[in-house]
């Protein structure tokens, strides 16, 4: 549960970094669709990536609001789902690029941001199951 009315805990700085680079990477590929992708293919498999992308977004920001000390298992949980929607981003983004549908350099900047999103949430999934296993020695 996200913790209630104002928390006096600092977010993390990779609670931020995971957002903001989220973040930055809906918007670059908005910004493609809107400026390269045929408007034919706008509403199947594209509309699937932003789908895909803006739920990762919602889950991350929404894992921001939980309390570490309160809720890392369901905090946990989030960041796994969100980290498996990029993953299926990413395999959606395969198969337009070998449709012919995005730029092998479009492509490539688009693997380099998931891939520091990617190893952003695994080092945060990490630091919650050590606190999470210590957490369940006590």
């Amino acid at each position: 549960m996200p913790a209630k009315g104002h928390s006096n805990r600092f977010k993390t700085a990779l609670d931020t970094e995971v957002a903001q680079k989220v973040i930055a990477f809906e918007r670059s590929l908005y910004e493609y669709v809107d400026t390269t992708i045929p408007k034919k293919r706008k509403y199947t498999l594209v509309a699937a990536c932003e789908a895909r992308a803006m739920m990762a977004r919602e889950l991350i920001v929404e894992g921001m609001d939980y309390d570490i000390a309160l809720y890392a298992r369901s905090k946990h949980e989030l960041l796994t789902v969100a980290r498996a929607k990029l993953r299926n981003l990413s395999v959606d983004l395969q198969h337009l690029n070998d449709l012919g549908d995005i730029s092998n350099t479009a492509k490539a900047r688009f693997d380099m941001q998931l891939d520091d999103i990617q190893t952003h949430l695994a080092k945060l999934l990490n630091s919650l199951s050590n606190r999470i296993d210590i957490a369940s020695l006590s």
